[in-house]
């Protein structure tokens, strides 16, 4: 994993996310059910890769909070924003501008382009303290 890592790395940011490296592309979506230590391996890639230190932890940039689910949203990975909802992330978490993955994955929606997403966060878990607000380890 770690040799097609390096070698397919892209270096573009979309909204303080990196794109995931095409090797560990984006599953089908009709991806077999992954074992747990495959999905938390996959998760804690995901999470590093994109600089966050946990499924519900808030990565600050300048004057925004983002969230790993709402990264997934913005990369339209479908099968990752399952795993992180699998892992315990909140699909009716806020960022900073009160947005939900949903919101954000509505907005970017191009012709079904966020359908698959769509689907996988109206399944989503909600929140289970604070109303799905963001977290004060994220705030200043």
């Amino acid at each position: 994993v770690e040799d097609s890592l390096s070698s397919t790395t892209s270096t573009v940011a979309i909204s303080g996310c990196l794109p995931e490296p095409r090797s560990l592309g984006r599953s089908p979506k009709c991806a077999p059910r992954r074992s747990d230590g495959e999905r938390k391996a996959m998760v804690a890639q995901f999470l590093s890769v994109h600089g966050f230190s946990g499924v519900c932890s808030g990565k600050r940039s300048f004057l925004s909070v983002t969230y790993p689910l709402h990264c997934a949203v913005r990369l339209c990975d479908a099968p990752m924003a399952e795993l992180l909802l699998q892992e315990g992330a909140c699909a009716s978490q806020r960022d900073a501008r009160g947005r939900t993955a949903a919101d954000i994955a509505r907005r970017l929606d191009k012709a079904g382009s966020h359908a698959a997403l769509l689907s996988v966060l109206s399944r989503g878990a909600s929140c289970q303290e604070g109303g799905g607000s963001f977290d004060s380890e994220a705030s200043p």
